[in-house]
């Protein structure tokens, strides 16, 4: 074994030593014990390329904490299939960056939205095609018929005004508008949600001027 690797140990400094054997057992064993379970391992924990490249050589995916250790992934020869990014708490800058190079996680409702955002929202896409990228995640987790507006419109010298991202607009948003975001759920006789935020639009995607947390804050 290398000599500066058991000085590192007799010295109690952090010291991980690696088998592909161990790594391929512990990857059987996981296998055997959760049968039709997919398995990842974080790369904050990992950022070692030669681990990397052989867990991926087992078949085992990446949970990346940062659009870095997404690309770190793929350039130890993960697919895309593999790699996985959760969308809390990154900015929309960090999720563009990581976009094509692995899966993107909504831990929450909210989270699926501004994921759909993302990728409609950009100059060139017709404003009902923004607002059914909100609607279809809203629909599909459950809560179809519930979002009762538009998903956005235009700010300027009026706090109203086109173009809209709605379902009649069929006309491609142009870059540079002000638009609002503002999807919401509303339960009858319950209560209701909305989430809103204040963009630009640009060639490859939006900006994001409020900077507002979208976590529940309880007064």
């Amino acid at each position: 074994m290398n000599e500066h690797i058991l000085r590192l140990a007799r010295e109690n400094a952090p010291c991980f030593i690696y088998s592909r054997d161990v790594l391929a057992r512990q990857a059987g064993l996981l296998r055997d014990t959760f049968p039709g379970f997919d398995f990842l391992f974080s790369v904050k924990a990992n950022p070692f390329p030669p681990v990397m490249r052989a867990l991926a050589a087992l078949g085992i995916g990446a949970d990346a904490a940062s659009a870095r250790e997404v690309l770190l992934a793929e350039e130890c020869g993960m697919s895309a299939a593999d790699i996985y990014f959760s969308a809390a708490g990154k900015s929309d800058s960090a999720l563009r960056e990581a976009w094509d190079h692995g899966h993107l996680i909504a831990d929450s409702i909210g989270e699926a939205v501004r994921i759909g955002r993302i990728a409609a929202t950009k100059a060139g896409v017709a404003g009902r095609e923004m607002d059914a990228a909100a609607r279809n995640v809203i629909n599909a987790a459950g809560f179809e018929g519930l979002f009762g507006h538009s998903y956005g419109h235009s700010l300027g010298l009026l706090i109203h005004e086109g173009p809209y991202a709605n379902t009649r607009n069929d006309k491609p948003m142009p870059a540079g508008a002000v638009v609002s975001a503002e999807p919401g759920i509303y339960i009858p006789d319950e209560f209701g949600v909305r989430i809103e935020d204040v963009t630009v639009i640009t060639e490859t995607g939006c900006e994001i001027l409020t900077k507002s947390p979208k976590n529940l804050i309880i007064l």
